[in-house]
Formats: C-alpha cells, structure tokens, sequence
C-alpha cells in the first residue's frame, strides 16, 4: 500500500473515546478490553486504549496451546501468561506500547477496522520520520499449522501489517463479538521481546533457529529512529491521525468504576496456569 493511501484515510465516525496509558497486570488488561468491547453496544462509542504490563507477560493467542511454553519460569512477579480474547501468535510484553481498538460492528467491518488502524498508525510513523510500509497477507496462510516457526506473533502475518524495511513493527489480532470487534495489538520499542524464546519448550539449537527467525522477521523502534519517545508520546501522535481523519469529538476518561468491577470479575478466564 503506498503512501499517498496512508495520507488520504477518512474514518467512518467522528466520535471517540480514548484511555489514557496505563500498567496493569497482564490478566486484568486482558478482562478490561473485553469487558469493554462486551459492552461496547451500550453506547455505541468507539474506544481507543492505550496500556502497557506490569510485570511483564507472555500473552497466547485464544486457539495456542499452552503446551510450547516453559511453565516452571512462570511466576506473578517476574513474567505472566494469559491468553488474549483474540487469534494470533504469542507475544512478550514488555517494552512496548500495547493499544486495543474497540469498534462498533454497525460502523465497519473487521477487514476495514485493520485497514484504518494500521494506515493511521503508519502515517503517524512517518510523521516521526520512519518509513513505514503497509503489506497485506495471503487470507490462505494457516500460522495455526506451523508450530513454533510462527508460535511468536512477529513471526507470522496479520491481515494487514506495518513493516519497515520487509520486518514487522506492529502485531495486531481480532475478535469478533456480537455487537463490536476488539482489536489489540504491540508496537515494539526494543528487543525485549525476544525473550520469548527462552520461555519456550524446545532444544537450544531449535531456540537460536526461532530467534534468528524472529529478528529476521520483526524490528523495535530503537533500532530504527534516533528520536526518543515514551508510550504516552507515541499514543498522542496517532491520536492525532485520527483527528486529522476527521474524528472531531476526542475525549479522554479512564476506565470507570464499574468497567473496573466489571473486569475484575473475568480475570480468571485469561489467566494461564501451569502445574
């Protein structure tokens, strides 16, 4: 997708509510984007959140099996797993700005919720003076039958992805509900998710083979711009995209009370234990 793309994007609603960023646990942040897309119907306001993990988390896709990870080296002080409402591929959160995008299913539709996400975001790159690509995948690819050569999320494609340079910068997943779709995903600021590998349950060889593969395949922000800038900062700058798109009402309001009660009561079921 070419640039003139990017500049050119119109969004289809004018009204949005964002989340300031914030450090949860991984399960909580988990219950909190569905909770909040489960009653996304109520007002029909799309929400843009911004979020980081603490401590660090291992987050699975809704179809992974659990089985490829190492849990002895799991604990709840040092680094987590759940497993996301969404598809896709494993993922080490940890130096990163993880956002999720929950939008009304009357307003557009999932193939063009990507599409406008990621174009936005992709503008919002090269205004920092990153040049970014936006590629699409083959719909035929399974990542699900490959085993632990996509078991890593920058390891295998999305629907629509941000590249620079043919490596991928922002991992996304979706999911479907009844009256929204929730989409999430990672943009990467260094290589601590590499880590990943070493919470794997394969050999050492197999491990240098899948770490190779990943920096191969995946990029930090640190390696590519010598502009420095926190979560909060690179979340106001695609903000802005969005206004600029012409999304005229903006407003910010942390999770209320009864979004964090509500949460609270499903953290359960995105919580991954090992015995």
């Amino acid at each position: 997708m070419v640039l003139s793309e990017v500049n050119s994007t119109r969004i289809p609603f004018t009204k949005l509510r964002v989340i300031p960023f914030n450090k949860y646990k991984g399960a909580f942040n988990m219950a909190l984007d569905f909770y909040l897309a489960e009653k996304n119907y109520k007002t029909k306001i799309p929400i843009l959140r911004f979020y980081g993990w603490n401590p660090a988390c291992i987050s699975l896709g809704y179809h992974q099996s659990s089985e490829m990870i190492r849990g002895s080296l799991i604990d709840d002080k040092t680094i987590q797993c759940v497993r996301r409402p969404t598809g896709g591929s494993a993922i080490l959160h940890s130096q990163e700005l993880t956002y999720s995008l929950i939008m009304p299913s009357e307003i557009t539709g999932h193939k063009i919720l990507y599409e406008i996400s990621h174009q936005l975001m992709a503008k919002a790159f090269v205004n920092l003076g990153i040049d970014v690509e936006l590629h699409r995948r083959n719909e035929k690819d399974n990542y699900l039958k490959k085993g632990a050569e996509t078991f890593a999320c920058f390891n295998r494609p999305a629907y629509t992805e941000i590249k620079y340079q043919g490596k991928k910068l922002v991992g996304s997943a979706q999911k479907i509900l009844s009256g929204s779709i929730l989409q999430h995903g990672s943009i990467l600021f260094d290589r601590d998710q590499d880590r990943i590998i070493d919470y794997l349950e394969v050999d050492d060889n197999e491990k240098k083979s899948y770490l190779n593969e990943l920096r191969q395949k995946s990029v930090a922000l640190e390696e590519i711009s010598d502009k420095m800038i926190n979560e909060s900062e690179l979340g106001e700058l695609i903000i802005k995209e969005f206004s600029e798109a012409g999304v005229n009402r903006i407003y910010y309001q942390n999770p209320l009370p009864e979004e964090i009660e509500g949460a609270m009561k499903l953290v359960d079921q995105f919580r991954v234990g090992f015995n």
